[in-house]
């Protein structure tokens, strides 16, 4: 590995060791305001938590770019005749020479300390950048495979296309306002209605749904469905993921998560 990969794993580390405390702030505050302030909307607390990761993601590039570009710590020769050079701007004329000698190497001794316990910060946050790109391509695995999975049951045989709900469907989307449109599919491998997709979004109801639901049940999930794909849920729900993969070490993390999801279904 060279320099320059060992110097970024270490930057990587230190903006982790960071992210820690920053994390566990904005957490705080989020806390704060959707349990204590109770007189907030839960539309103002939905927004607050994506702003909040907002502000978590911009903390810990800026962390990781300050520390990648930062001079790294420089240390003069300590053995030998040549001492560190800390005696720039000290006068020294009008002390003793034992004193001199005797703070010069209380300093020279300080200035080891210091580098010996950077040396080990840094050591630590190498292995602790290196730990946290195994976990990073763990959860990456994992999320691909719940991609594909996600892939193959909306491209499965057993699934049905109803032309009544597509119908349905198209009505509703022009009441909302809603310019895209939106495939609807019946499966018998889902348990729960669920969107995705952007440009060509799908909703996907569980197959049961139509002999457990009235049809008025069913549009009001349609209905509820639709607002979802009105408000580009699925970008902010990616956006999400993304946050929980990159900080999947934080708690804070997922506590955060944890109450974005059900404020976003009682928006919708």
């Amino acid at each position: 590995m060279n320099l320059m990969n060992i110097h970024t794993l270490q930057s990587l580390g230190i903006s982790i060791i960071h992210s820690l405390w920053q994390i566990g702030l904005i957490a705080f505050i989020y806390f704060y305001f959707i349990l204590i302030r109770k007189k907030l909307s839960v539309n103002w607390k939905y927004t607050l938590g994506l702003i909040s990761f907002v502000i978590i993601l911009f903390l810990f590039s800026f962390t990781f770019h300050f520390t990648e570009n930062q001079d790294s710590y420089q240390l003069s020769t300590i053995s030998g005749n040549s001492v560190l050079n800390v005696s720039d701007g000290l006068q020294f004329s009008d002390i003793p020479e034992k004193e001199v000698v005797k703070k010069q190497d209380n300093t020279r001794l300080f200035a080891i300390n210091l580098y010996k316990f950077r040396k080990v910060i840094n050591q630590t946050a190498r292995v602790i950048g290196a730990i946290w790109i195994i976990g990073l391509l763990f959860f990456v695995f994992r999320k691909i495979l719940a991609y594909f999975s996600l892939l193959r049951i909306k491209n499965n045989k057993f699934n049905v296309r109803s032309t009544k709900w597509e119908k349905t469907s198209e009505e509703l989307s022009i009441k909302l306002n809603l310019k895209k449109h939106v495939n609807i599919l019946f499966s018998p491998f889902v348990n729960s209605p669920l969107s995705f997709g952007l440009l060509k979004p799908i909703i996907l109801f569980p197959l049961r749904i139509t002999t457990r639901l009235s049809t008025a049940e069913i549009k009001c999930i349609l209905i509820h469905e639709l607002a979802h794909n009105l408000r580009n849920d699925y970008l902010f729900n990616i956006f999400q993921h993304v946050m929980e993969t990159l900080f999947f070490y934080h708690p804070g993390i997922w506590w955060m998560s944890k109450n974005i999801r059900p404020q976003r279904e009682i928006i919708c």
